[in-house]
């Protein structure tokens, strides 16, 4: 294997549209500009459209949107850490926003929180389940509440197999028949890492 970290090991990723849309953007910003510049090599700086000149002031600002948003939640899971509030920063998680390099840092923070995350992930693991404890307080005072997603569920069973937690053995195994691919990649893994743990000890 050489050293290569199979993808069912690794932190689930959020695969919604609007995370991947933030993976995206610095690229779609650098193509932006590349064309602007072949365009002014091109014809040496005459006659720019002002439809390119548009487009590249709009790509521009909506990069800087991303570098912002993507900075607030870096502090958002930051000062969730340092308080060690796995339910924050499983709602965050569970949100779907995040870039997969802020997923991976939320998990950590939720595994370092050790035993006491245990009974909450157990219950991220239910498709069924409600979360108040996660629901952000814009939606709270709508009178919604947070549901399970495929990302807390996928968040949720890598943390219990990180933990090597016994007791989660019963509904990781549920969750092998998920609907989502991610979900029962997690469970499968977190079973494996179980399985280890009690063989050795």
């Amino acid at each position: 294997m050489g050293g290569r970290v199979r993808r069912a090991d690794r932190a689930p990723a959020s695969t919604t549209l609007w995370a991947r849309t933030l993976q995206v953007w610095p690229r779609l910003t650098a193509f932006g500009v590349i064309l602007v510049l072949f365009h002014l090599w091109k014809r040496k700086g005459e006659g720019l459209p002002a439809v390119l000149l548009l487009a590249l002031a709009v790509t521009f600002v909506l990069a800087l949107g991303w570098a912002a948003l993507s900075r607030l939640d870096d502090t958002r899971i930051g000062k969730a850490a340092q308080r060690h509030d796995p339910a924050s920063m499983l709602s965050m998680v569970a949100g779907g926003t995040l870039l997969p390099a802020q997923t991976a840092q939320c998990l950590r923070a939720v595994i370092a929180c050790g035993p006491e995350a245990v009974p909450l992930l157990l219950r991220c693991l239910d498709r069924q389940a409600t979360f108040p404890e996660l629901t952000n307080p814009v939606a709270r005072g709508l009178g919604k509440v947070a549901r399970s997603t495929p990302a807390l569920r996928a968040g949720a069973a890598y943390c219990l197999g990180e933990l090597k937690e016994r007791s989660a053995a019963a509904p990781l195994s549920q969750c092998l028949s998920d609907p989502d691919p991610d979900v029962r990649s997690a469970a499968a893994a977190a079973l494996r890492r179980i399985d280890v743990a009690e063989e050795s000890a």
